[in-house]
């Protein structure tokens, strides 16, 4: 009678696991005579997803290999996809432009600026794009701008007024501020600039839009409240300035014939 001894039969299996869509990419199974060893690494495998925009989270089967045992043995690689983040940047302007009646430069431009700003995150394995809310840098608002007073001249508007709720798909806003002269005979009263109110401690000291004035001339003052009543009396006067003149013309002539 002959009797015949075998060796036992071992088993491993290694599992490849995409951590971000929970799924099995693949499964390497082993077999082999105990104590032998398993000839087998995970490092070329890992490679080839790593090329594909994969990133390696944890590997738990042994570096410098393994042999089978008479107990199966079991080993998780995990993965997930890579990403890329940038971040995309759009603005809306504001400018002001001052003149005179005839069209010619009275001030320097007023320029505001508000950037929005947004993060794209790229998925490295599928090509997918994720993008999150636009966020402004001030709140999405343009400040109330004061004209300036230019000597002998009446603005058409004393200020712009603020704008808020001013979003990424906001066009850029443009405004025209006309300088009339002041009638002859009228006298412009001075300026005296109110002092300016401090901020609370509820209030940002941050600007709200990043203003840029390209420079100041020597006789363009900052308009404030006072100065604001006298160009509205101003305007009222050089408006009766205007119809009054004719009349008084006419009646002189009809005096001389």
């Amino acid at each position: 009678m002959t009797v015949t001894y075998t060796r036992n039969q071992g088993t491993i299996d290694v599992t490849y696991i995409d951590e971000t869509t929970g799924k099995i990419l693949t499964t390497k199974d082993l077999s082999g005579g105990t104590g032998d060893d398993s000839g087998y690494t995970t490092a070329d495998t890992i490679k080839s997803y790593t090329d594909k925009g994969y990133e390696l989270i944890s590997d738990d089967y042994p570096k410098d290999g393994t042999k089978f045992a008479d107990d199966p043995q079991h080993y998780i690689v995990r993965l997930k996809h890579g990403t890329v983040v940038e971040t995309e940047n759009k603005s809306v302007n504001e400018v002001i432009h001052y003149v005179y009646d005839n069209g010619d430069k009275a001030a320097d431009n007023y320029k505001a600026t508000i950037v929005f700003s947004r993060t794209i995150t790229t998925d490295k394995v599928t090509g997918e794009k994720t993008y999150s809310d636009w966020t402004a840098d001030n709140g999405g608002r343009f400040a109330a701008v004061l004209s300036p007073i230019i000597k002998d001249y009446i603005a058409s508007q004393l200020k712009i007024d603020e704008m808020t709720g001013i979003t990424v798909d906001t066009a850029d806003i443009e405004r025209i501020v006309v300088y009339h002269k002041v009638p002859a005979g009228i006298i412009v009263p001075p300026v005296h600039p109110d002092k300016p109110s401090q901020p609370s401690n509820n209030q940002s000291k941050t600007p709200t839009a990043k203003a840029v004035k390209d420079s100041k001339p020597t006789d363009v003052l900052p308009s404030t409240g006072d100065s604001q009543k006298s160009q509205i009396v101003l305007t009222l006067l050089g408006i009766m300035a205007v119809i009054i003149s004719p009349l008084a013309l006419l009646l002189r002539r009809k005096n001389n014939n």
